[in-house]
């Protein structure tokens, strides 16, 4: 009973930590793109913001996920501070690609979140930030 309750504590921590950096990855995000983002996926229903935020959300899941999974052999204090600087890690450099993004195409991607058709940019960029993601998590394995 006791392996139990450590092992539930330890899901439970893990899974707290996941969620707060899911809801900083979502930030970011939301710092990288004029407007509220929230407004514009809820009230305006926004195809691009959607597509964008789901890929960075699935990107930083990804590292968050791997570096969960390697420090589950720590202590579980070591574990969630390892997990946590890998998180952080996976969502600053995901801030830049999105940066990087910006500067490499004509315009500014953050307006074309607020596109109202579904801008072929938009996929591009979900795809840029899932490698990305990728790359992260893998060098975390």
């Amino acid at each position: 009973m006791e392996d139990y309750i450590e092992d539930l504590a330890s899901v439970l921590a893990y899974g707290a930590l996941g969620i707060v950096l899911l809801v900083a990855g979502f930030f970011v995000i939301d710092a990288l793109t004029p407007g509220r983002l929230g407004q514009e996926l809820v009230e305006r229903r926004s195809a691009n913001a959607a597509i964008v935020v789901a890929a960075g959300l699935l990107a930083v899941g990804a590292v968050i996920t791997s570096s969960i999974a390697a420090s589950l052999e720590d202590s579980l204090a070591e574990g969630l501070g390892s997990a946590a600087g890998y998180g952080v890690a996976g969502i600053v450099l995901q801030g830049v690609a999105f940066k990087a993004m910006d500067v490499i195409t004509p315009g500014r991607l953050g307006d074309v979140i607020y596109d109202r058709q579904v801008a072929p940019i938009a996929v591009v960029h979900a795809a840029f930030s899932l490698a990305v993601g990728a790359m992260l998590a893998a060098s975390i394995a």
